[in-house]
């Protein structure tokens, strides 16, 4: 094979022809696996009774892997703000539902499913429960969600209404403005607590879309000084809500997390975004796009399947093994999903929403 023909065969370029910055699923790869090893390594036998498997010797590391969630939050402020511009609301929705819906209907019935041969009586899911899950509504309707790890979901749901709210509204050209006037509520809610309106505005998370949109505005249109500053307030305000949520988990699970460690987290997840603004990477190799593709379900299926997995495991293989086995499988299951699955999910949901009745004779 010629250089040029394994060059083109393994490599893609950092902004492809469907305008894909694909330096940005290296961090969708590194935040999934942060999680994954956050829960399966640590969370899952620390939180009680949720999952057997114990590894302390890697609880020093993995129990920061939390904050991977966190660096989705800005990935995704980069993204929709680069989907958001020149669009209708309607087609910003239609593609944030086909975005969403194929793998998470898949997900959540393959998470149901092993409930019920599984869980147990750690793990249970009524069928009207998993019903309501399948709309992505179940939080704001008062259900429970059949797998913890949704909860961002609905965060993540919260940032496209406001984001759909100034497409409709006709003030997306001005997201930059209103992104600004975001973190500086974040902001006074640190000085002026309320548990209520930082809920209603995602004040603990903010900082972290604002700090994606300003990214996604240096990338596009250069950085300024404007932009610069916003994104280092947001980058601070990320780190005090960061070091707060640390004190929270450092109780809840006994073990304590160093805020010097968080904020050198939290402050590496911004810095990773340099590279991406100035377009330093030219290269990528092919393999992490495809790793990419496989995060969201990676994402939603780990969780309670990889639990209820190494529960049944556990008894014949011991920690490590159980371990090892469920994360292949559970990534390999996202591969085959990512890749075959939800792709023919994805197409029939575009060609159903995208035709248009026709009028009535």
């Amino acid at each position: 094979m010629s250089d040029e023909v394994e060059s083109a065969t393994n490599y893609i370029p950092a902004k492809c022809n469907r305008d894909r910055v694909v330096l940005l699923d290296v961090f969708r790869v590194v935040a999934a696996l942060a999680v994954v090893m956050y829960h399966y390594a640590f969370r899952g036998n620390a939180a009680g009774n949720l999952c057997d498997v114990s590894l302390p010797s890697l609880h020093g590391v993995v129990r920061y892997g939390y904050l991977g969630v966190e660096f989705f939050f800005v990935i995704s402020g980069f993204v929709i703000a680069y989907t958001a511009f020149d669009r209708s609301i309607r087609k910003f929705a239609i593609s944030r539902a086909i975005r969403l819906y194929p793998a998470f209907w898949i997900c959540c019935s393959i998470t149901f499913v092993v409930t019920e041969l599984l869980g147990g009586e750690r793990y249970n899911a009524d069928i009207l429960t998993y019903l309501v899950n399948l709309t992505l509504l179940a939080q704001f309707v008062g259900f429970n969600s059949i797998d913890g790890v949704y909860w961002s979901l609905y965060v993540e749901i919260q940032f496209y209404c406001f984001v759909g709210i100034c497409i409709w509204l006709r003030q997306i050209d001005r997201l930059e403005y209103l992104a600004y006037l975001w973190l500086v509520l974040s902001g006074l809610l640190i000085v002026f607590p309320s548990f209520t309106i930082s809920q209603m505005v995602l004040a603990q998370y903010a900082p972290l879309f604002v700090g994606g949109i300003l990214f996604f505005l240096c990338y596009r249109d250069g950085p300024s000084i404007t932009r610069i500053s916003g994104i280092v307030l947001s980058m601070l305000a990320a780190n005090y809500y960061a070091i707060q949520k640390a004190a929270v988990l450092s109780d809840r699970y006994g073990e304590t997390l160093n805020p010097l460690i968080v904020v050198g987290l939290v402050t590496t997840i911004y810095c990773a975004f340099v590279p991406v603004v100035f377009r330093w990477v030219s290269r990528i190799p092919l393999f992490w796009t495809t790793l990419g593709t496989a995060t969201y379900p990676l994402y939603l299926l780990h969780q309670n399947v990889g639990y209820m997995l190494m529960n049944s495991m556990f008894p014949e293989l011991g920690n490590a093994l159980s371990l090892a086995i469920t994360t292949v499988l559970v990534l390999l299951v996202s591969l085959v999903l990512a890749v075959y699955l939800e792709p023919v999910l994805r197409h029939r949901l575009r060609d159903i929403v995208a035709t248009k009745p026709r009028p009535a004779k």
